[in-house]
């Protein structure tokens, strides 16, 4: 299997307003194994404010399995028109770096439904893309491979 992703990086903030326990619990929810027993890091990280604090959940993946199984979980999670849209945007959302970044709507996501939005509540997930040699055409290549409509689902 060729690897396509070299890391991902999953992130959500946790405004006073939002229900945290049911956050976190859908934040885990996004990873397709239990981060303690892989002994991946769950970073937790409190903000506060004159008005608000927030807390901000961030993980990374970086061993080529972990990486994998989220990809796998995160193909299955979207529908098809989902992964289309992903794809038809791939310019925007890919930066000079090779991070390719997507967001999953919170509130549809804590209903157990993956959908791809722009807005700011959101879980954010950045992909690194993995291509060589190293140029955006490569990357963008593999980007369509990642989320291609016909290998999933």
């Amino acid at each position: 299997m060729q690897r396509l992703a070299l890391s991902v990086h999953c992130r959500v903030f946790i405004k006073t307003e939002d229900n945290a326990v049911a956050v976190k619990e859908a934040f885990l929810a996004l990873f397709p194994f239990p981060l303690v027993e892989e002994k991946v890091a769950l970073d937790e990280t409190k903000t506060e404010d004159l008005d608000a604090s927030i807390t901000i959940l961030h993980v990374a993946l970086l061993r080529p399995r972990h990486v994998n199984a989220f990809l796998k979980r995160f193909n299955t999670n979207l529908s098809a028109q989902d992964r289309a849209m992903i794809i038809a945007q791939k310019e925007s959302r890919l930066d000079d770096e090779g991070m390719f970044y997507v967001r999953l709507e919170k509130q549809a996501w804590l209903a157990g439904v993956a959908k791809v939005t722009d807005s700011g509540e959101c879980f954010h997930c950045t992909f690194e893309i993995a291509a060589f040699p190293r140029n955006r055409n490569v990357m963008l290549a593999n980007v369509e491979k990642l989320f291609a409509v016909n290998q999933h689902n």
